[in-house]
Order: structure tokens, then sequence, then C-alpha cells
């Protein structure tokens, strides 16, 4: 489960974009709820890290983020491509996630 990797306490911030237009700060269980939800919207999501770096309980990861529509999202067609370069900020403690920050830039389409 996806609740499995974050602390109990931890929360997860998306700044504003194509899918959270106002932006999302959220608990684990909201978390959770958000992973099914996006489950539902997509057949696939890729994730290619392009860069990382670490420092000490911190990560941040550069991705190109690919998701296939499973249904009609907006203007796109199910089975349509959805593309976003991401920047995602980790800290840890324990082994689990305490906070996420997500800065995702999607691409026209």
């Amino acid at each position: 489960m996806i609740r499995d990797l974050f602390a109990p306490d931890a929360s997860i911030v998306q700044f504003p974009n194509r899918i959270y237009p106002q932006g999302l700060s959220a608990s684990v269980l909201q978390i959770a709820e958000a992973f099914e939800k996006g489950r539902k919207l997509l057949a696939s999501q890729t994730y290619k890290i392009k860069n990382e770096l670490v420092n000490r309980d911190s990560v941040a990861v550069e991705v190109l983020w690919v998701g296939k529509l499973a249904v009609s999202f907006g203007s796109m067609a199910a089975g349509s491509e959805m593309r976003a370069h991401s920047a995602m900020f980790f800290a840890f403690k324990d082994g689990k996630i305490v906070t996420q920050k997500n800065y995702d830039c999607f691409v026209p389409g």
C-alpha cells in the first residue's frame, strides 16, 4: 500500500498544476485516496529519473512522468498521453517519507 511508504503524520504538497489547479496539501489518508483516484484516471504511468540529489535524510529528484489516460480528462481523450517534468522533494525519518513536495510542469496537450 502507498500508505506504508509514509510516516503516519506525513504530508504531501502538490503545487498548482494541470491535475490539481488549486494545488493540494494532503494527509496520509488523503494521499492514499488520491492515489486510488489516480489509478482510475490512468491506464499506466512511468517515471524516468533524470537527476537525483541526496543530503542526509532529504532527497530531490527531477523526473519525466508519462501517464496514459484510462478515461477522458479535460480535452484529452482516453488513450492520450500526459507528460510532466517534475521536481520532487522528500524528507525521510526512520525510513518513511515525512514530507513530499511536488512541482509538476505539464506539457500542453
